[in-house]
């Protein structure tokens, strides 16, 4: 047996090892419940484990953030705050031009990864997510001195296990590079400006984004939505961060350089098609993202605030028509509030449920006849006490069973106006 096959099995191994101690954990920690005394057990009111789900968060609350988010021209744009030492940043103009002529050359020869490559560019150009510097400057009525500029080396990240994007371009905020205009006092580490702040010599992109103190769900949180909830489902927001658009100043702060394609002016990394100057050589060029991209450290955060900043979006600028139900557009307020960045799971307990549907819906019986098992006098049910005393003459299991029905038609309408509302919070 040679080393290589040594090692295959060796990671075999280790992989269904794993998997086998993740199923053995799922199955203890569902076999774990904690002890609940009777009657108090899935009631919103009395189960401490509520408490702890709808205990608030340190998420919704920051006034930095909420300065920098804004609804303009029918978009949620977002302008970064940096930190003082962003006056230091260097540009890595040199190493980003580097990176793209390394990537450049190293996919020569791989034909569909090129093709692939070039596709993604084309769809961010006609999606007008990617411009070349001139068009943005146009654009935005800029002459290209209004804010500094500054350029972020692009990798290429592969994932074989993925269907949807296995070859993905992603920018590198995290790449270090020496500080500019510097002036060292009496330390290697550090140099001071003006007001006295101590700056690295060496530090990145990600180095100069503030904190905050927004913080995502916890693990036990999450765990206690699956324990707790009826049916729950979760969904994934398409291209989540480019969603959100970028201020100017924010935009020209992460530019990259790509070559341009000499048969239709669009970006490229093939180097075969390049436009070429006199002397043979393919030309770079800058250009921008105009909406967010992965890598940013803060960005989870901004789209998750984004997200719980949306109904009030909704409310103040949506003034079509076809406007929905405040009812409906505060579950949906509740949804993407508690949302793990880009995934958005409904997670209804049975009172949350009950209101909802009494309050969002007027022909509850017409409704609740289609529902099984069947409820008597479903067309006297009007309110919430008579939902429930109707329930209540079920028996536990056709109790579970008319809850998941309920649940299920509730997800499908809720699916429907959750893609209706928020296509139309970001393109009112």
């Amino acid at each position: 047996m040679t080393n290589q096959e040594s090692r295959s099995l060796g990671l075999d191994h280790y992989l269904k090892a794993n998997a086998k101690a993740y199923k053995m954990d799922i199955e203890n920690i569902l076999k774990d419940k904690p002890v609940i005394d009777v009657g108090r057990e899935n009631c919103s009111n009395c189960d401490p484990r509520f408490k702890l789900i709808f205990s608030p968060e340190k998420t919704r609350n920051n006034l930095l953030l909420d300065k920098q988010i804004t609804f303009k021209s029918n978009k949620i744009e977002f302008r970064r705050t940096f930190k003082r030492n962003y006056r230091y940043l260097n540009t890595l103009e040199k190493e980003s031009k580097h990176q793209s002529e390394r990537i450049a050359k190293r996919i020569s020869g791989y034909k569909n990864i090129a093709n692939e490559i070039d596709y993604k560019f084309e769809t961010d150009i006609r999606s007008g997510k990617l411009f070349f510097l001139p068009d943005y400057l146009k654009k935005h009525n800029l002459k290209g001195d209004e804010y500094s500029m500054g350029f972020l080396p692009i990798l290429l990240a592969f994932n074989k296990n993925s269907k949807s994007t296995p070859i993905r371009i992603v920018i590198t905020p995290n790449r270090n590079g020496i500080a500019k205009e510097r002036n060292k006092q009496n330390s290697h580490e550090f140099i001071n400006d003006d007001d006295n702040e101590n700056i690295k010599s060496s530090f990145s992109y990600n180095d100069t984004i503030r904190e905050y103190e927004l913080n995502l769900l916890s693990s036990t949180k999450i765990t206690l939505q699956h324990l707790l909830s009826i049916l729950p489902s979760y969904a994934d927001v398409k291209d989540g961060f480019g969603r959100i658009f970028l201020h100017p100043e924010t935009a020209l702060s992460a530019l990259i350089f790509v070559y341009k394609n000499y048969d239709d002016n669009l970006p490229t990394l093939n180097v075969e098609n390049a436009i070429r100057d006199e002397n043979n050589e393919p030309i770079l060029f800058p250009a921008v993202y105009s909406s967010s991209s992965y890598g940013q450290k803060d960005l989870p955060k901004v789209f998750e605030y984004s997200l719980s900043k949306s109904s009030k979006f909704y409310e103040e600028y949506y003034t079509k028509e076809d406007k929905i139900p405040s009812v409906r557009v505060n579950m949906v307020n509740n949804i993407l509030c508690s949302a793990y960045v880009d995934d958005i799971g409904i997670h209804k307990m049975r009172n949350s449920i009950f209101s909802y549907f009494i309050n969002a819906y007027e022909n509850h019986g017409k409704i609740l006849n289609t529902l099984h098992p069947p409820l008597n006098n479903p067309e006297n049910i009007h309110t919430i006490d008579d939902l429930l005393d109707a329930t209540s003459q079920l028996s536990s299991s056709q109790f579970d069973v008319f809850l998941k029905n309920l649940s299920k038609f509730c997800d499908i309408q809720l699916h429907r106006i959750l893609i209706k509302y928020y296509h139309s919070a970001i393109s009112i």
